[in-house]
């Protein structure tokens, strides 16, 4: 299967959405929280039964916020915050500021790391390994996304074959036509072109472990293509 979207990365010193339909009808849901929400088979029937072509021109605008129809989307992992966290570093939410949404690869650690997101931007995500529970039926291991013309393939990273983080990652997805794969685990910055693939770790914006500093990413995608692009920080406070 071809890639859905052609990728660029790049970096700077300064990353929610499930939606539900059937392929090839138009009709798409995007709820406002769409870790919250459930589409159980009376609601589908009461969507066709109402038109999904007007369902579409209603919801189409909340894919499109900005007037040149670019969407700019958070990409965080590997937050690790407990359950006595009450806030997450200040220049991650400034930073995330403005976005249509956020994606998170996993390790949240606690519910309330959602609830914090939230408050920026609508979420979505799977679980890490050190997630509960809770986590994983809200989130799933493995997802699979469209966002504005592009699929995204998200997965922590320590499910699947071979040895190293971005290798487990890329095997999650091996014939879906992903245009990037949005992975953590490592808490490592990574991000490779493999064609018009792109692999891409935001690393972690509180655990930064052996590397220099604390980063997450932000994705632009418009007209089917895509920049991804790591921000750094020194201060996780």
């Amino acid at each position: 299967m071809q890639p859905s979207c052609r990728s660029s990365a790049g970096g700077s010193a300064r990353s929610p959405l499930f939606l539900f339909g059937c392929r090839g009808s138009g009709l798409l849901i995007v709820p406002e929280r769409p870790g919250r929400i459930r589409i159980d088979a009376a609601i589908k029937a009461f969507l066709k039964r109402i038109g999904k072509d007007l369902i579409c021109a209603k919801l189409e605008p909340k894919l499109r916020k900005k007037g040149d129809g670019l969407m700019r989307i958070g990409l965080v992992s590997d937050t690790h915050l407990g359950a006595s966290a009450s806030k997450l570093p200040d220049a991650l939410v400034e930073g995330l500021r403005g976005v249509d949404y956020i994606l998170h690869a996993g390790d949240w650690t606690h519910p309330r790391v959602a609830g914090l997101l939230e408050d920026i931007a609508p979420v979505d995500g799977v679980a890490g390994n050190n997630d509960g529970p809770e986590l994983v039926r809200r989130y799933g291991r493995r997802k699979l996304i469209e966002l504005a013309g592009c699929r995204i393939g998200i997965v922590h990273g320590d499910l699947g074959q071979g040895r190293w983080t971005e290798q487990k990652a890329r095997s999650n997805f091996p014939d879906e036509g992903v245009g990037l794969i949005l992975f953590g685990h490592s808490h490592a910055p990574y991000s490779k072109r493999e064609g018009d693939l792109l692999l891409f770790n935001p690393g972690s914006p509180v655990q930064k472990r052996r590397q220099p500093r604390y980063s997450y990413g932000i994705l632009e995608l418009s007209g089917g293509r895509m920049h991804a692009e790591h921000r750094y920080y020194d201060d996780r406070s």
